[in-house]
Order: C-alpha cells, then structure tokens, then sequence
C-alpha cells in the first residue's frame, strides 16, 4: 500500500546573511533530525523515494533524518517545494512514480501542514487532534492510501501516526 511522509524541516535558526533560503539547522535542529532518523529507521514505511525542498535547511533536515536509514532511498531536490501550498505539494505526489509505494517529502509550512490535513480521512483519533492543533519544526505525519498516487484527494489516506520532537523527547518543545 502506498505510504507517504510528511516531514516539515527541523528547527532553523532565525537569520542567514543568504536570506531565508540559505538558513542552515540551530543546533536543536540537527538532534531533532536525528532523533527523527533513528525513529524512522525501525519503521516498516522507511521511504524509498525522498522529494526535498532545495532550501538550505530542509537538505539538513533529509541528509541527517536519512542518515539513520539502513538503506538510503533515492532523493529528489524539488524546487518547487520551497514555499510551496498544499496544492503545489499534492501535484508532485500526484505525479511521484508508482513503483515507489514509500514517498517521503521533506518540505514548509503552511504547505505541510495543509496537506497532511487535506490527504488524513481514516486513522489514529488522537493523531488527527495532535495534526489539527499544530505542525512544528520536524514533524512527521505518515499516511497510507488505497489508491494509487495519481488518485490522491481529499480524506483518501489513513493517518497512521503523527510525531513530533515532543513526542520523541520529553525535553523537547514544539514549535
């Protein structure tokens, strides 16, 4: 069944003299991608198919959360994923090739956050309140659909689980 993860970039720091594309992970950021990798690699849904933002911090974000990874997946730099919306997100899905039934996009909000919303229909009830509230730095949303990418719409994928830095790490916040 195809499986798609959301994963927003992991906390930046607030200033690059190459502006906001250039902004490279704080510290913080950098253990969140790797707290994240470490989780992602015990997991059935690893991807085999990464589409990433170009921006500095999202490169970050994908080189360190796949690092963790037994078997490195094929990666993409998307440049229309920066400042991308939901729309523009859910065409490059739509258009990923089906011989991958684990897509990841490593991507900004608002566009994640939207689409993550947009796709979840069935699924873990405490997910979808903890998805509807709030998505930080280096969340990660994992769906599964019964359709093929190009079928994608609306409520059409089960959340299967929502993670957040939180809920990695006690001492962590979110936002």
């Amino acid at each position: 069944m195809p499986t798609l993860i959301l994963l927003r970039h992991a906390k930046a720091v607030t200033y690059s003299p190459e502006g906001d594309f250039g902004r490279e992970l704080a510290p913080r950021g950098r253990a969140q991608a790797e707290r994240l990798g470490r989780w992602l690699a015990d997991k059935p849904f690893a991807p085999t198919l990464v589409f990433a933002s170009p921006a500095r911090r999202t490169r970050e974000t994908a080189d360190l959360a796949l690092a963790a990874l037994p078997v490195r997946p094929a990666r993409v730099d998307a440049t229309g994923l920066f400042n991308a919306d939901a729309t523009d997100i859910l065409a490059l899905i739509r258009d990923a090739p089906e011989d991958h039934e684990r897509l990841m996009i490593v991507g900004h909000n608002p566009g994640m956050a939207e689409v993550a919303n947009f796709l979840a229909g069935a699924g873990d009830p405490a997910a979808h309140l903890k998805l509807g509230r709030k998505y930080p730095t280096c969340a990660c949303a994992v769906l599964e659909f019964k359709c093929a990418w190009s079928e994608l719409g609306a409520r059409r994928g089960a959340l299967l689980t929502y993670i957040t830095p939180k809920s990695l790490d006690a001492s962590e916040r979110d936002d």
